[in-house]
């Protein structure tokens, strides 16, 4: 099956419109507006892409053998990138709201327990930056601190509908944690990974401006000992701010763009190809 179209001519091929296509041979998806399609695990071999704009496009581990790719249009799609920022933005907003309600008692600065939370949401985000090429560390990662943030904005959210009722807010935590935790496991989508993580950057940072106000305290009232303490601290939750938004940043970068990650593009032709800002990470047989 062939389709004939003038160059970006016609409007953003559809998802269903391509499951139309899958069982006819050979597929022609030469010339279309395929930007932030999602073909990933695909068999695709010997498609013709050539001249359509794949910017977007997920199509990581596909079987792209001998597909042809002559003069794409890849890399950042500017919608998306609009879109996982602003969702980034939004989110953080919403945390930096909670984390700062929840964790701060205005007289003494105590710690809470949900500053475990807080810690988890963070330490989680940091580790599956530093373990992002081991997808199973990197989920779990994710996963956690998803739910550990989801506790802590159901914890706030929902307590506040009524006033912040202890119990009602105990069981918002629960729900939250629950509720993102199972979300991330049954759809994995790029801009839940975003939101998690942007949540998590701003624990970070609630969590060091945290330890730099208990360790002015202790200079002042307590020990050299606790200073040194508090000040450590400080130092490794600030390197988990950096670590995190840089998450932030790489998934949004990864996420809109076109993800050839894993993919096996043995004999594929990339001839003329605009291939800016790609990801290629551990795809077979990928030569320029």
């Amino acid at each position: 099956m062939s389709i004939n179209a003038n160059h970006y001519l016609y409007p953003l091929f559809t998802q269903a419109k391509f499951e139309g296509m899958i069982h006819s041979r050979p597929i022609s998806l030469a010339n279309q507006d395929l930007r932030n399609l999602s073909f990933k695990g695909r068999n695709l071999q010997g498609v013709d892409f050539s001249g359509s704009d794949l910017r977007g496009c997920d199509l990581s581990y596909a079987h792209l053998q001998e597909a042809n790719f002559t003069k794409i249009k890849a890399g950042r799609e500017p919608k998306k990138l609009l879109e996982l920022t602003a969702i980034a933005l939004i989110v953080g907003f919403m945390a930096f709201r909670a984390y700062t309600q929840i964790s701060f008692d205005s007289t003494n600065l105590y710690f809470y327990p949900l500053h475990l939370s807080l810690a988890i949401a963070s330490l989680g985000v940091a580790i599956a930056n530093i373990y992002r090429q081991k997808s199973l560390v990197e989920t779990i990662s994710i996963a956690v601190s998803g739910s550990a943030s989801g506790a802590l904005m159901g914890f706030y959210y929902i307590g506040s509908l009524a006033e912040k009722t202890p119990h009602l807010a105990s069981f918002g935590a629960v729900i939250g944690a629950i509720a993102v935790g199972s979300l991330f496991f049954w759809q994995k989508k790029g801009s839940l990974v975003v939101a998690i993580a942007a949540s998590g950057a701003l624990a970070a940072c609630h969590l060091t401006f945290l330890f730099v106000i208990k360790a002015s305290v202790a200079l002042v009232t307590q020990s050299l000992v606790w200073v040194s303490f508090w000040g450590i601290l400080s130092l490794i939750s600030f390197a988990g701010v950096i670590v995190s938004l840089d998450f932030v940043v790489r998934q949004i970068s990864l996420l809109c763009c076109t993800s050839f990650r894993g993919a096996n593009l043995t004999k594929a032709k990339f001839a003329g190809a605009c291939l800016g800002n790609s990801d290629f990470r551990g795809a077979i047989g990928f030569r320029r």
